[in-house]
């Protein structure tokens, strides 16, 4: 798997979340989203969003982006995160 070609197409599915309001988001927890993309090499990639509870009292929401090639590496995709809490949008900021 390139790295860069990875973290581009992880990249890409954050760019287009950002700026999606919390109330968009939030569904993301109980149905995670795959989105497939093609580098400029040619090579597949697999980008996975899912959810989870930060803090759930205050409903704190972390998005996980997971890029994987569709192979052995969908075991152990390359895993960024990032947060959004209620009543406002994602800012797609990740580390």
């Amino acid at each position: 798997m390139n790295r860069d070609e990875a973290l581009q197409a992880l990249q890409n599915e954050v760019q287009r979340l950002k700026g999606q309001p919390y109330e968009n988001l939030a569904p993301i927890i109980t149905a995670p989203a795959t989105r497939d993309y093609v580098a400029a090499s040619g090579r597949r990639y697999q980008v996975e969003v899912s959810a989870a509870w930060d803090d759930k009292k205050t409903k704190v929401l972390r998005l996980f982006f997971s890029v994987d090639d569709c192979g052995l590496r969908a075991f152990f995709p390359l895993t960024k995160s990032g947060l959004v809490k209620p009543g406002s949008a994602f800012t797609g900021e990740v580390e």
